[in-house]
């Protein structure tokens, strides 16, 4: 494995937004004292053997036992196939059924306790399996609800790719992305964007509450076609953070208190906040691959409790066209990494390569982990990112 050693001086200047149609939404950026950062850059090839996949669309990390591990559902196999990260190589994969007394369903979300409590997430129910892969509870969610304040027509549980389910295991609780039946997509009246979207499951009490987690005033007054999902990353330590890939701004709502704070988090390289649609444009799928295209994309924030920082990706804008005429691609679009202190103030950004999955990337004690460019169906990889 090759390791290179990079100096990153921090950036001090101020940014905003170019863009009239998000700039009055925007916060302003502070920055940290710190002057500088050693990155150390590694990577990691792991053979998960024939029925691995090269990445996993739905995946967590857990510790056990002092082991670092990774989970990745496998939806080809309908089993979890499982890595020891500290010693960078395939521990096993855990078959699954569908149906019956110890079925798990259609799996749309996961999360890992320890082997003995795996939690998974389908359309009717949410399952919690021990390490023999038997049903230890069963609760029934969306058509079937077992919880005290939760109705189907007013609400469904789900996920994301940048929103998983997490179980807090110090309160017992689950959370997870809403979604609300009663409205169509693209409501001209943008009705949608007045609701919470994480609901929290008391899985002691069978009751459930909205969190008082909403969208930002923009999306009730401008359309974003598909860029409308909220990416949102949990805290051990009691702190949910939420962004919009249409704005650079970063939001942090505290389970303890209830209260929610904003921060900006401007790029120096790309522009800070994405064009509008028009709202009878929202539905045409072309138009919306284009609007992907020709605007930034902002991704999810990721906590490095060891080093006491924050990281985010996002992707720059380019033009239609190239200059001999040829159109650019997504895979065009130039990509950034942002890092934070603790407090969110900013600390450095650079332009990192980008044919890395920067959607699939994890934090954990060696550092941050982001997937690698797409290589042999049977190898997970990801280069290794370490701030000192």
């Amino acid at each position: 494995m090759l390791k290179i050693i990079i100096i990153l001086c921090s950036v001090v200047a101020f940014c905003s937004c170019s863009n009239q149609n998000g700039e009055k939404y925007l916060l302003e950026t502070t920055f940290s004292s710190q002057k500088n950062l050693v990155l150390e850059v590694d990577s990691i090839s792991i053979d998960v053997g024939d029925y691995g996949l090269f990445y996993y669309p739905l995946s967590t990390t857990a510790e056990i036992q002092g082991t670092r591990f990774y989970f990745g559902w496998n939806h080809t196999t309908f089993s979890l196939d499982i890595v020891n990260l500290d010693k960078s190589e395939y521990y096993k994969s855990i078959k699954y059924e569908v149906n019956g007394p110890n079925g798990i369903g259609d799996v749309k979300g996961l999360s890992v306790v320890d082997f003995d409590s795996i939690f998974f997430l389908s359309s009717q129910y949410l399952t919690l399996i021990d390490s023999n892969t038997n049903v230890t509870s069963k609760w029934g969610i969306n058509e079937k609800n077992e919880f005290q304040g939760f109705s189907s027509q007013d609400h469904n549980l789900t996920t994301e790719e940048t929103f998983n389910i997490f179980f807090d295991n110090r309160t017992k609780k689950l959370y997870a992305r809403l979604h609300f039946p009663r409205f169509a997509w693209c409501d001209t009246e943008l009705g949608y964007y007045n609701e919470n979207f994480i609901g929290e499951l008391d899985l002691f009490n069978l009751s459930f509450r909205e969190l008082n987690i909403g969208y930002p005033p923009e999306f009730r007054e401008l359309s974003f076609g598909f860029r409308d999902i909220p990416a949102v990353t949990f805290d051990p330590s009691g702190l949910i953070n939420y962004t919009f890939s249409i704005s650079s701004n970063i939001y942090q709502y505290s389970l303890e208190t209830g209260k929610t704070s904003s921060f900006g988090g401007a790029s120096d390289f790309t522009r800070n906040h994405a064009d509008a649609l028009q709202i009878e444009d929202c539905p045409d799928t072309p138009l919306g691959m284009k609007h992907n295209l020709l605007n930034v994309k902002f991704m999810h924030l990721l906590q490095d409790p060891y080093r006491k920082l924050y990281y985010r990706f996002h992707w720059g804008d380019v033009p239609e066209h190239r200059a001999d005429g040829r159109f650019n691609a997504y895979n065009d679009k130039p990509l950034f990494l942002t890092v934070f202190d603790d407090q969110l103030k900013k600390l450095m950004e650079m332009e990192v390569d980008r044919k890395q999955g920067a959607a699939w990337c994890f934090v954990d004690e060696a550092g941050l982990h982001i997937l690698k460019p797409r290589g042999s169906e049977n190898v997970l990889g990801f280069n290794l990112y370490k701030f000192l």
